[in-house]
């Protein structure tokens, strides 16, 4: 028999006894002893050692301890001698480390591996980092080696002692196990934080004991510390040191598991302060966390401790002062209490979680110029805590108390940091929950009547999570209201198309320059032909004629548009109607009305940009078969392309797609109904001011041309929208014929539902050609929350 090569034994032929045999002359071979016997003398030694450095052993301890002997130890302490040695070598290592400082069993194991299998336990020391700092179960990690045993292959372990020897560092170590099999033992020698002791017999560079850091802890509660203070100098580390947050973080993992030794009231004093330094700032690049992770187990801990009402309250108020933040940091800590039957828990839940919705509204309240914070995860953690049920009751209750909706789901926005930059991007928002909470009738009272625009791909606060809200609010609402059941009506078939080749740019730019988005509506009364013959229709003419007309267009819910767009939204004032050509003063009359840029510095790119958005009114008048006729053509046009995000003038951009300031699909809405209803309206009241000869009960044939050259999606934002296929075109215009009986002309109720139906069909019908999706809900809703002359 020969000696193992990382191991000993006590043989003839080993090295060892060799040695021994050349200083004692005289051989005495200890004769074997009984497997209990050498437990027994391994026991009753522990045991004195226990007694005389007046440390017990855990009943958990003593189990851990049972198992280690039985599957590890006892092969190799099979003799008095090597019993005796190896506990001499406990009472020698173990007050050096501190009975206190290390787990007793993990100690014990450990020793054996130093004195029987020092290469082993060197090239422990070695990788005690990745050992402790890995995560369990990764087998293509660099712990490979370690895992599967080839490790100790490689430092010389014999096949007899490999599988024992393999299955004890796997206990050692949940980082070795394809499944981590143990729970995470404090203290142990798998605790990074406490890893050197196990190897060096003292705490690392800048540590300190256990026992100097739960006195300091008891100093710090009690007002007896002498020195700096503890908790500053914690929770006060250099952010920008990463040695220093490191240590921070260290610590206070090693105060949570401390905390359990402290009474009530230190821990409601220590918690108290504790608070005072909330939030602390997120720290990437640890690999156990920074100080701010460890500080919310830490607070967790201290909470498990029973704090007065009085203690508990001024807790609160202080985390109400310090904001959002801080009051996330808190209520992770807080334990969950559903069915623990723990009163002090219990409290604890219910008065945490009210504090938290008090600190959730009045950010909602501070409106947009509230500062960035985790909103959406303060209320995700109140709901945790207090329940669904107070949650909704809530909200409702906020709601009825005027808190805006918009403001609400602007704060359960969800937003996310791009990695490789410190840019925030929108990724979601779930509108189908906060309406299913709410109720779609306060939904639709607190939505504003105009989209408050579109939101950019990047967040950069409030109002863009509002912009990404609304319309998703509205198709919610839509879906719960049941409009999801109806359709998109339908372009109409079979209405006279009596224009023709007749075209009008009632826009009457310079050079006849197309917009990026034109909605044109051309209105014929009676719906005959447009008027061939070169007779005017008797009627007022010259400045009569004129001013019947230009008053009849700003009466018009266009201009109520462009003065409501010049309020909100578009940093441009709204221009009069004013005449652009009167022509023979009979027959033919132009007028023209825009958004103009009036701020400073006056834009010298050219005219675009100085009225991006312009109306163009044309009104012709004559006879046909000897009938008065009058077609009028109104047509908006916008030129989105030289506007910025902010939708103040740009220059000139070749690439319009994507457009920064595009509408909204809302915004498309309005202004086509608003179009179609101007346009008719105005055509009715004109075709009795200016016609001698009108014919009653006159019905109304319309055409209405909406275009867009590079396509809808340049024009407007439909990015809440789903698109089939990749490689369709989007077609530039979507026209269609309506004709307007004479009853819905008389009856404004009628001839605004009507102007609806007619935007919503001629919108489907352009998305479905696009190649858009389940737009049915959203644009219904648009439709059917649209009040009659809500613009």
């Amino acid at each position: 028999m020969t000696c193992s090569p990382g191991g000993y034994r006590a043989t003839p032929r080993c090295t060892a006894s060799r040695f021994l045999e050349k200083i004692v002359t005289l051989r005495l071979d200890q004769p074997l002893i009984r497997r209990e016997q050498s437990a027994r003398l391994f026991t009753n030694g522990l045991a004195a050692l226990f007694a005389d450095l007046q440390t017990p052993l855990s009943d958990e301890g003593q189990r851990r301890l049972a198992d280690e002997w039985e599957l590890f130890l006892s092969a190799e302490l099979a003799e008095p001698r090597s019993v005796t040695r190896f506990l001499a070598q406990l009472r020698v290592f173990l007050p050096l480390v501190g009975v206190d400082e290390v787990d007793l069993v993990d100690f014990i194991v450990v020793t054996h591996l130093r004195s029987g299998w020092p290469r082993v336990h060197d090239a422990l020391l070695n990788d005690r980092f990745l050992l402790t700092h890995s995560e369990p179960g990764d087998e293509d990690g660099p712990l490979s080696e370690w895992m599967n045993g080839e490790r100790l292959q490689r430092l010389g372990v014999d096949a007899p002692h490999l599988d024992p020897l393999h299955a004890t560092l796997l206990r050692l170590f949940p980082a070795l196990a394809e499944q981590s099999r143990r729970d995470f033992r404090r203290r142990g020698v798998s605790d990074p934080d406490y890893v050197e002791r196990y190897f060096n017999f003292m705490p690392g560079e800048g540590d300190t004991s256990d026992a100097e850091l739960l006195a300091g802890l008891q100093q710090t509660a009690r007002g007896t510390v002498r020195g700096p203070d503890l908790l500053a100098t914690v929770l006060r580390a250099d952010p920008d040191d990463l040695d220093a947050q490191e240590r921070s973080a260290a610590l206070l993992r090693r105060m949570e598991g401390l905390t359990e030794r402290l009474t009530d009231q230190d821990a409601a004093y220590l918690l108290a302060n504790a608070v005072g330094y909330l939030p602390l700032p997120a720290r990437r690049g640890l690999l156990l966390g920074g100080p701010d992770a460890a500080l919310a187990r830490w607070m967790a801990a201290l909470l498990n401790h029973t704090v007065e009402e009085q203690n508990l309250g001024w807790i609160l108020t202080t985390l109400s002062r310090r904001g959002v933040d801080a009051m996330i940091a808190f209520l992770r800590a807080v334990p969950r209490a559903a069915g623990t039957g723990d009163a002090w828990q219990n409290r604890l839940a219910r008065r945490s979680a009210e504090r938290g919705w008090q600190v959730f509204l009045d950010h909602v309240r501070a409106g947009d110029d509230a500062p960035d914070a985790h909103t959406a995860t303060l209320y995700a953690l109140i709901e945790g805590l207090a329940g669904t049920n107070y949650v909704d009751r809530g909200l409702q209750g906020a709601v009825d108390e005027g808190v805006p909706v918009v403001g609400i789901a602007s704060r359960l926005v969800q937003v996310a940091s791009m990695t490789e930059s410190d840019a925030t991007v929108i990724i979601g928002f779930d509108a189908d929950a906060l309406v299913a909470r709410l109720g779609s009738a306060r939904v639709l009272d607190g939505l504003p009547e105009q989209d408050p625009g579109p939101a950019p791909v990047q967040d950069s606060g409030w109002a863009d999570r509002a912009r990404f809200a609304v319309p998703r609010l509205r198709a919610a609402v839509a879906e719960a209201t049941g409009l999801t059941e109806r359709r998109i009506p339908s372009l109409p078939t079979g209405v006279p198309q009596p224009f023709g080749a007749f075209d009008v740019n009632a826009l009457n730019t310079p050079g006849a320059e197309l917009p990026d988005l034109r909605i044109a509506v051309t209105v014929m009364m009676p719906s005959l032909r447009v008027p061939g013959s070169a007779a005017p229709a008797a009627g007022p003419a010259g400045e009569d004629r004129e001013m019947l007309i230009l008053r009849e267009l700003e009466s018009s819910s266009m201009t109520r548009w462009l003065q409501a767009a010049s309020g909100s939204g578009w940093p441009l004032a709204a221009q009069p109607w004013q005449l652009t050509d009167v022509g023979d003063g009979r027959r033919l009359t132009r007028a023209a009305a825009g958004l103009r840029w009036t701020g400073q510095p006056e834009p010298t790119f050219g005219w675009r940009q100085r009225t991006p958005v312009l109306t163009g009114a044309q009104i012709l008048t004559g006879t046909e078969a000897g009938t008065a006729v009058i077609v009028a053509d109104l047509a908006a046009g916008l030129w989105l392309a030289e506007l910025t995000s902010e939708r103040t003038p740009d220059e000139l951009r070749h690439d319009s797609r994507p457009l920064p300031a595009a509408l909204s699909l809302m915004e498309l809405s309005t202004l086509v109904h608003v179009a179609v209803r101007s346009a008719v309206s105005a055509t009715e009241a004109l075709h009795r001011s200016l016609l001698d000869d009108a014919t009653e009960d006159a019905s109304a044939v319309v055409r209405v041309r909406l275009t867009a050259a590079a396509g809808l999606p340049a024009a407007v934002d439909l990015s809440m929208l789903t698109r089939m296929g990749t490689n369709g075109s989007y077609p530039s215009e979507q026209s269609g014929h309506f004709l307007f009986s004479a009853a819905e002309l008389k009856d404004r109720g009628r001839l605004d539902s009507k102007a609806m139906d007619a935007a919503v069909a001629l919108i489907g019908e352009w998305l479905l050609r696009s190649g858009f999706r389940r737009y049915e809900a959203t644009l219904l809703g648009i439709g059917a929350w649209l009040p009659v002359d809500s613009v």
